[in-house]
This record gives C-alpha cells, structure tokens and sequence, in this order.
C-alpha cells in the first residue's frame, strides 16, 4: 500500500498554473484557508488588486484569529509603494501587530521581485514578476519547505517597515 502512496505522489504534478489576479486571488485564499500557523509572504510592494481585496483581508483576519500561535510574517520590498494608497490589510495589520509583521529587506538582501506567499512553509502560491499574469502553486511540500527556509534565513535582517506602522486611514 505505501508503494501506492508513493506512485501516487510521484505522478502528481509539482505545481499547478494558475491565470490571471482572479486565479491568484483565488489560489491565495485557498492557501490561506488551508495555512494552520504561519503565512509567510514575500513580496514587491504588496499589490492592491490582490492582497488589499475584502477577501483575501477577511481570510488573513480569520487565519491570525484562529490561533494564539497564527502569525503573519511579510516581507516587503517597496513599502513606499504600499503606503502611497489606502491598504485594508495594512491597515488591519496595524491593529493586530502582534500577529502581523511588516518588515522590509535592506538594498543589500533585495535579490528578488516575486511575489511568494507560503502556508505553513507546505504549500507555496509563486509570481516570478509582480506584474505576470501567471503563477503557480505547489503542491510538494519539499518545494515550499526550501523556499520557507530561505524566507527564514531572510526575516532576521529585515527592518521593521516604519511606512507600513504608521500609515493612517
């Protein structure tokens, strides 16, 4: 029976292609609802259209609720960009910082443009470019561990994102 298990994790597809902000959108939340304790996300400037929508904001709210250990760790970028327009999940993240942390790379760590976000470094939803239409999500748990540990190896020298902190509404 377990060679089954394995044949059957052998053939299944190492990552799905997912179109469009709709089908990201769509992809995050079911990360998002699938995510136990951590949400990892690493990303350019933590677009409006998606990460700012009624939904995603109301599954992140949720996540960070369900749990006294859920914690939200983002990785920003250009939090400029961010504060430069009205954020409901900045906004949100300000008033539950305890769960919710904003924090910015310095120049010298800033390698990558993707937008990467990470359930429980087991699943992973992947934007090469802020600005491509097509993503992918994986499905292999070996895949988003190893981006989970780089994430991780990266958090310690971010900067709080002051930006992010003090933006008001």
């Amino acid at each position: 029976m377990a060679d089954d298990d394995d044949h059957d994790e052998a053939t299944e597809p190492e990552f799905t292609l997912i179109s469009g902000r709709e089908g990201f959108r769509e992809a995050l939340l079911t990360l998002i609802g699938e995510a136990q304790m951590t949400l990892n996300i690493h990303t350019y400037d933590l677009h409006r259209d998606i990460y700012a929508t009624p939904a995603v904001v109301e599954a992140i709210r949720g996540f960070a609720l369900q749990h006294d250990r859920a914690r939200v760790n983002v990785l920003i970028n250009e939090p400029k960009r961010t504060m430069a327009a009205a954020h409901r999940l900045v906004e949100f993240g300000r008033a539950l910082s305890s769960r919710i942390e904003f924090r910015q790379l310095p120049e010298s760590k800033r390698s990558q443009v993707e937008d990467c976000v990470l359930g429980d470094g087991r699943t992973m939803l992947l934007r090469q470019r802020p600005d491509d239409v097509e993503a992918r999500i994986y499905h292999r748990p070996g895949t988003a561990h190893l981006r989970n540990q780089a994430f991780e190896a990266l958090w310690p020298h971010a900067l709080p994102a002051r930006e992010l902190q003090q933006l008001r509404m």
